[in-house]
């Protein structure tokens, strides 16, 4: 049987059953829009979990406190001296990073001010190759040993200039203090020397850094600035962690470092992203409660495997005609192969049309979908190779299974 005459019994048995057939180009339709969303989403938090994968052997370190006789949940607010006292006492642990976090500052670029509570940091040079960040211009770790430069993130740059070329930039940098009647702000001169890539997001949510020596670094608590420090030490090649976290809470004199300080939690960089966040307010750390996306990848599959059923269900309401059709194609000498491909085709055919209308749906739905998962997923994300693989091996799924039901429905039949 030629190519052209399975296209026409296609289309002839579509327009036969037009009600069956809109349901169930409709139920796929709806499926595979909202599988290929879940499952943008759940590789998309994976890529964000995943994206620091040059700070090998790095850990945030994160404490436990005694409030009102009890324990509170680990947070990631520090003392300075309580990291390096880390590094000094443990073989294993071999140098540390601080961030500190200004707290009520403010930046001004061109005669326009803003508030800022999170995203601006103040950091020494070591930050570059601790977490390797990827960089458009500049030298991030040049940019970071001077404390007149700045480095900013692509996309904070164009929500602060637009267009504008960001290199060269002169940021006004006012600093809150503690003083006896409340806050005070201190003006600091800066120019951006350095543009970072977030095109792909991390578990760290940074747009600004400010670059700074390690002596400053340790001297803004005693200077009264506000603000709060988050720390993470590399462990040597080889060392676990959790053997390094017994080590630390069985040395008292590290603990005595912090107040109150009962216990410290180290966690590696690539489990940051999951962690539980339920006492930590450190504004650097971004993070997603995992049961979500254990839950959005069930969902896909279960939302998918309802829509095949469906779609099987309903091919076979029609089981007659389809055992006249095969009746036909035998007497004309039609062989089982001939007969299982136009089955096949005909599934293929439906499968590719519903892809292409999801396609649709999911490039006008996509805004909506960001904004209630609180992500950031575009519609190029569908060509990266990872997610095409996944597709292509979904699509693969979606007209074997349903194929493969209705043929040995049928040839059982007849």
């Amino acid at each position: 049987m030629i190519a052209k005459d399975q296209f026409k019994m296609i289309f002839r048995h579509w327009g036969r059953n037009r009600l069956n057939t809109f349901i169930s180009f409709a139920s796929l339709v709806i499926g595979l829009t909202c599988s290929l969303m879940l499952m943008l989403f759940v590789m998309n938090e994976y890529r964000i979990a995943t994206a620091l994968k040059k700070a090998k052997d790095v850990c945030l370190v994160r404490t436990v406190e005694k409030v009102n006789d009890a324990d509170t949940k680990p947070g990631s607010w520090v003392e300075p001296g309580q990291v390096r006292a880390i590094t000094d006492k443990m073989p294993a642990a071999g140098s540390f990073c601080l961030l500190y976090t200004p707290h009520q500052g403010k930046i001004k670029i061109d005669d326009r001010e803003t508030d800022f509570w999170d995203g601006v940091y103040e950091t020494g040079p070591g930050f570059a190759d601790y977490f390797g960040l990827p960089v458009l211009r500049g030298d991030l770790k040049k940019t970071l040993s001077a404390s007149n430069e700045a480095a900013i993130t692509a996309s904070y740059a164009r929500i602060l200039l637009g267009d504008k070329e960001p290199i060269g930039t002169k940021i006004v940098f006012r600093k809150a203090k503690y003083v006896q009647m409340g806050l005070e702000y201190a003006e600091f001169e800066k120019y951006i020397t350095c543009v970072i890539d977030d095109s792909q997001r991390s578990a760290l949510d940074i747009r600004l850094l400010f670059g700074t020596s390690e002596t400053e670094l340790f001297a803004f608590r005693d200077q009264r600035w506000s603000g709060f420090y988050t720390g993470f030490v590399r462990l040597q090649p080889g060392a676990d962690y959790r053997d390094v976290e017994r080590q630390i809470d069985a040395d008292s004199t590290i603990l005595r470092v912090g107040n109150n300080i009962t216990s410290v939690e180290l966690v590696p960089i690539d489990k940051v992203y999951f962690m539980d966040r339920s006492n930590d307010h450190n504004q650097l750390l971004s993070s997603r409660d995992p049961q979500l996306l254990y839950i959005g990848g069930f969902t896909s599959l279960l939302i998918l495997l309802i829509a095949c059923f469906n779609y099987v269900n309903l091919t076979m309401t029609c089981a007659a005609q389809r055992l006249r059709n095969v009746a036909g194609q035998r007497i004309l000498g039609a062989s089982k192969w001939n007969v299982r491909g136009q089955v096949v085709l005909e599934t293929l055919l439906h499968v590719v049309i519903c892809f292409v209308l999801a396609l649709v749906l999911i490039y006008t739905l996509l805004p909506d979908f960001n904004s209630f998962m609180w992500c950031d997923i575009h519609f190029g994300d569908l060509l990266k190779p990872g997610t095409i693989g996944m597709i292509l091996l979904l699509l693969f799924a979606v007209t074997l299974l349903p194929s493969a039901s209705i043929l040995s429905t049928l040839e059982t039949d007849s």
